[in-house]
């Protein structure tokens, strides 16, 4: 079912006509729709909800649109039937829904609907409340403090019982909860088996070794102030405004994980500005941890934290290569030096949107949902071109990366 609703252009005046496609989330949450006028260039920023419809009501019009676009708040949407000019651009009957059973089939859009709900009913009705929890995770917080906060929020008894985990240790549980509810089949069978190795191995390791890596580690990046500074932060606020990459974990739900996708696939509940923002601090917040996630490899694989032997590559002080280097620089000497950490932080660290970001100077095709990110000032030439979905689905990859790291230095210090 898809419902057509007319808005004007507050600006310039252009009119669209939004068809929408409608499902059961409708009820669970406001659906956020995004969209640039490609008359103006004006951002048009809408919610839709049930039982009001689209709100702000005063861009709603009577006429039909110039510009007809589909609507979907969690399937991505075919160029068929985006930003098409002219009534009756597009068959009346179609929907994302049915471009997207044509292009995949019925059985692959079945495996979003699982991720969708997972997300809805794990996620959604609690997604503010990592914000609201973040001013008791200290590492002197009285975590008595934290679960009362939890019982308010839930509006249950306080608890009587001695509490024996500490802040960072409850609310990285909390955390642990929200990646299994975001996290597909698709992505723990093709993206989780590094860490999955790294936790047996902490399993295997003794206390020394798990001590030295958090004592090796700790000069150059203080691994409790990145948790509560920086990790927990990023993922709260990501979270709270999950719902506008619903679209962009469909990738996720049919396992395709390599960038570009090929498909002319777009997104209309998040702009560019949001998405580029929460990259490039995605970026920022990995590149701080990098030296931490080099230290376990040493570790595991040599025996010591600082010794570094890929072939007839080896030498000591391997940590010292991330110390006041740029992050252009740790990242070619992941990619240079570490494959297996490498391939785990695909298309989660590509700098050049960090850099075009930085500088300030991207350029946004409306019609073709591209992004020109300028990454080097010194260069006409320096542009690297990426669709809005895929950087948005290299969002979702940083928030889940970014939680599966917390969640493993958590179980290293409960192994301590």
């Amino acid at each position: 079912m898809t419902v057509s609703t007319n808005i004007k252009c507050d600006v310039c005046g252009h009119t669209f006509t939004i068809k929408s496609q409608m499902d059961d989330s409708i009820f669970a949450y406001d659906w956020p729709i995004e969209i640039v006028c490609p008359e103006c260039s004006n951002h048009i920023a809408l919610h839709m909800n049930y039982p009001d419809g689209i709100k702000p009501s005063s861009y709603i019009v009577k006429e039909d649109g110039k510009t007809h676009i589909g609507y979907s708040a969690t399937l991505p949407i075919l160029s068929e039937i985006y930003y098409k000019e002219g009534i009756g651009s597009f068959n009346p009957f179609y929907s994302a829904y049915m471009n997207l059973c044509g292009l995949y089939g019925i059985a692959v859009i079945e495996k979003h609907k699982i991720t969708i709900a997972k997300i809805i009913n794990g996620i959604i009705p609690y997604k503010s409340l990592m914000i609201e929890l973040l001013p008791f995770v200290k590492l002197d917080g009285n975590p008595e403090y934290l679960l009362n906060k939890l019982a308010v929020y839930f509006k249950q008894k306080r608890g009587e019982k001695r509490v024996t985990a500490n802040c960072l240790e409850i609310y990285n549980d909390f955390i642990e909860t929200i990646f299994n509810a975001l996290s597909t089949a698709e992505y723990i069978k093709q993206r989780s088996s590094y860490m999955l190795e790294l936790r047996n191995f902490v399993d295997d390791a003794s206390t020394e070794q798990l001590q030295q890596l958090l004592d090796c580690a700790s000069p150059f990046q203080d691994i409790d102030k990145w948790l509560i500074s920086s990790a927990y932060p990023y993922i709260a606020d990501i979270v709270n405004h999950i719902e506008q990459y619903l679209p962009a974990t469909f990738f996720s739900s049919i396992g395709a994980f390599s960038i570009p996708h090929a498909e002319n696939l777009n997104i209309l509940t998040i702009d560019n500005r949001q998405v580029s923002d929460d990259y490039a601090r995605g970026f920022e917040e990995l590149m701080k941890i990098v030296p931490f996630m080099a230290a376990i490899h040493n570790l595991k694989h040599n025996g010591d934290c600082n010794h570094y032997k890929e072939g007839e590559v080896e030498y000591t002080n391997a940590l010292e290569k991330f110390v006041n280097k740029t992050n252009g620089d740790k990242k070619k000497e992941i990619y240079n030096s570490y494959p297996s950490l490498k391939e785990y932080l695909e298309y989660t660290i590509e700098n050049h949107i960090r850099n075009g970001k930085n500088h300030e100077d991207e350029v946004y095709d409306v019609k073709t949902q591209n992004i020109a990110y300028h990454f080097n000032a010194n260069r006409a030439d320096a542009i690297h071109n990426e669709r809005l979905i895929d950087v948005s689905f290299r969002v979702y990859l940083q928030l889940v990366v970014m939680m599966e790291i917390t969640i493993l230095i958590n179980y290293i210090k409960k192994k301590l």
